[in-house]
């Protein structure tokens, strides 16, 4: 019997919300359930399964009922296309597996195919589930809710989320005990067994040589082993305060942002409260990131600890084409895992020099003549997304890199929004991945920003020639004195710890998660530009369109180009 006695929190008490579902109940919140069911649409259209047809079907899931009501989809899904019941939870809810290299091998080679193609549906939950074969109970990676069980003399097995739901005398309990993160706990109801977390693993482990598949067809990608002669060549003096105007990256900013992240390896701490204008009715021209309020967790979610807590936290990315999760094979294995989705200049070179790489990938410039338009720009951005990926192209570098005179630049989260919805919409999003090359990504915040729109990884190359010019200018100290390597590096691990206290706030633990989730609300964006790229984030209060925004990017442009101009000293930081 499965049942839950449920208080709606963050949706309106109605009976088609009510506890059980088709396979489940749940208590908790799934933080990355945006991200879960825009992710599962997409891959909705690599699914494949002899048992039925999906492409019948559309939604796949549900996108405007509870969390739970989608788990409850997800999961019947799988079940539905081959999988038992111990095997489709632990896809969907996966427990930490940082600590699991170091002590099973096997098990963590099982945890690393699977988020190959499914990303964790995280926060904290506490999910009772039965298909009829197996009736089981699973807890988040955090162990965020709470499960305890009992078995009696006669073969009874209970579990809740209270100890003392079923008054059992003493001398009838045979074993009790609680689910730890991420365990899970199943009772086999046709052989009449109980399977344990490590039952469950030790089936898991063994289904497939999941080690073996990793072993011959993932690479691992790391910085130390990259040839430091990849690094690019320093920006000249007037080159480098061109592209500052170009990107709006003031004295302030250097300053009061990139040097403490270098520096310290941490953002800069200043005061509560924020006493400028909101972008919305700024009178200077803003960065696109002013009008994105990050997202956070504010229902029934215990906080989680970024600096306590990464061993349940992961920034890992994978690189590759994303195939059939209802077919196991070493085919699904051919991916490139980076520790995170920012990319340092000496492994971007490396990513696009490796050979499955090197003819598969295109870059796709983000600049538009007096002759175009926003629009235009946008459409053309998007199409000819769609042609490279139509063309077996595996990675899509929007790049910003290049610009010329008498152009204006389509700001990278804008093109990052449209062409990842554009690519879901048209059922292309899982052929390719999203490198974002891009001058405007400095902060913490503005990596999030592209992440959350469905970039794969992000490339900020203005960032790391400014610093590297404070270096050789001896203006850098901390952390960052010393080789140009250093500096970057250090600079990397400080925006990987701003990203880790996003995710936090948000109650989410894996980069996988938040990518493509949206979690944001719009603050200054007309209805036409949220509909165009940023579709299904929350914009209550309208504003600029894309003739606005395309006024900003031509002033921003003239600015950059005039010779006479000096960067702007800032003001938004103090």
């Amino acid at each position: 019997v499965v049942f839950h006695q449920r208080f709606s929190t963050n949706t309106l008490p109605r009976w088609p919300l009510a506890h059980p579902f088709r396979r489940l109940a749940h208590n908790g919140e799934i933080n990355s359930i945006e991200g879960n069911r825009r992710w599962a649409q997409a891959r909705s259209k690599v699914w494949k399964t002899p048992r039925f047809d999906i492409g019948e079907f559309d939604p796949v899931i549900s996108m405007h009922g509870s969390d739970s009501q989608s788990l409850d989809n997800m999961l019947e899904w799988l079940l539905l296309g081959g999988m038992d019941l111990p095997k489709a939870m632990r896809i969907l809810m996966p427990p930490a597996t940082q600590s699991l290299e170091y002590k099973d091998t096997d098990l963590a080679a099982f945890y690393e195919y699977y988020a190959i193609n499914s990303e964790p549906w995280d926060g904290p939950a506490g999910v009772v589930t039965c298909d009829g074969r197996h009736a089981a109970c699973a807890l988040d990676r955090n162990g965020l809710r709470p499960a305890r069980w009992t078995l009696s003399e006669d073969g009874i097995f209970v579990i809740a989320s209270e100890a003392g739901v079923w008054e059992l005398p003493a001398e009838r309990v045979r074993a009790k005990g609680k689910l730890g993160p991420g365990e899970m706990i199943a009772v086999d109801l046709v052989e009449g067994r109980l399977l344990d977390n490590d039952a469950i693993d030790a089936v898991n482990r063994a289904r497939r040589p999941y080690k073996q598949w990793l072993k011959r067809g993932m690479t691992y990608l790391h910085t130390e082993l990259i040839d430091p002669a990849l690094a690019d060549a320093p920006f000249a003096d007037d080159t480098l305060l061109g592209f500052q105007k170009l990107f709006q990256l003031t004295r302030e900013e250097q300053e009061g942002v990139l040097r403490p992240l270098a520096e310290t390896e941490q953002e800069a701490i200043g005061s509560m409260g924020d006493d400028i204008p909101m972008a919305a009715v700024s009178q200077k021209v803003r960065p696109l990131y002013d009008c994105f309020r990050q997202a956070f967790a504010q229902v029934t979610n215990p906080p989680i600890d970024p600096l306590r807590e990464d061993c349940v936290m992961s920034l890992s990315t994978q690189i590759g084409r994303e195939g059939n999760i209802f077919h196991d094979g070493p085919e699904n294995v051919d991916h490139v895992l980076l520790n995170s989705p920012v990319l340092s200049q000496r492994k971007l070179h490396q990513l696009l020099a490796l050979p499955r790489f090197a003819a598969s990938h295109r870059y796709i410039d983000l600049y538009f003549d007096a002759d175009s338009s926003l629009q235009l720009a946008l459409e053309r951005i998007c199409a000819e997304a769609e042609e490279a990926a139509r063309a077996g192209i595996e990675l899509l570098i929007l790049s910003d890199r290049r610009p010329r005179r008498d152009t204006a630049a389509v700001h990278a989260l804008l093109a990052t929004g449209a062409v990842h919805q554009h690519l879901v919409r048209t059922g292309l999003r899982c052929e390719v991945n999203l490198i974002i090359e891009t001058g405007t990504a400095r902060d913490p915040h503005h990596f999030a920003c592209l992440v959350g729109f469905g970039a794969t990884a992000v490339y900020p190359y203005l960032a790391y020639q400014t610093l590297h010019a404070l270096g050789r200018r001896g203006i850098l100290g901390g952390k960052a004195s010393g080789e140009p390597q250093q500096i970057g590096r250090s600079y990397r691990r400080g925006v990987k710890k701003g990203l880790l206290k996003i995710l936090s706030k948000m109650g989410i633990g894996c980069i996988a998660s938040y990518r493509g989730a949206q979690l944001f609300e719009i603050v200054g964006l007309g209805d036409e530009v949220v509909a165009r790229c940023f579709d299904g984030t929350p914009s209550r209060i309208g504003g600029a369109g894309f003739a606005r925004l395309e006024a900003d990017a031509w002033h921003v442009a003239a600015l950059g180009w005039d010779d006479c101009a000096l960067p702007e000293q800032g003001g938004l930081l103090r």
